[in-house]
């Protein structure tokens, strides 16, 4: 469930970073804002696979050592913060898109977190 709302997360954040670059808006990410839409999309596949494969393999080893254990939850809980951010990202892109102004808040929150 945790993979699928991950994936979900960043396949909306891609398609409203997309949209509205060629919309004429500015990313503040400067690694996404340097790449053209394929790479990033290549990018984005690459971190939900590296993801994907990091928890599946980190599930099947947790029962046999400790420190896969711990990584495993780590793992989990860095995926959960992972998608609530992407998610945050998405629907802040998607006002956007929609017409409403700027948040200034979030933007601080963002560059600080990006910066």
């Amino acid at each position: 469930m945790l993979i699928m709302l991950f994936t979900l997360a960043n396949l909306a954040d891609y398609t409203t970073t997309v949209v509205g670059i060629s919309s004429g808006f500015q990313e503040i990410n400067g690694l996404v804002a340097s790449l053209d839409p394929l790479s990033f999309l290549i990018l984005k596949l690459l971190v939900i696979l590296s993801l994907s494969l990091l928890l599946v393999a980190a599930f099947r080893l947790r029962e046999y050592n400790a420190i896969a254990k711990g990584i495993y939850i780590g793992l989990i809980f860095g995926a959960i913060i992972s998608t609530a951010f992407v998610s945050l990202a998405a629907v802040h892109n998607a006002i956007l898109l929609a017409g409403f102004p700027e948040n200034d808040i979030l933007i601080k929150i963002v560059s600080k977190i990006l910066v």
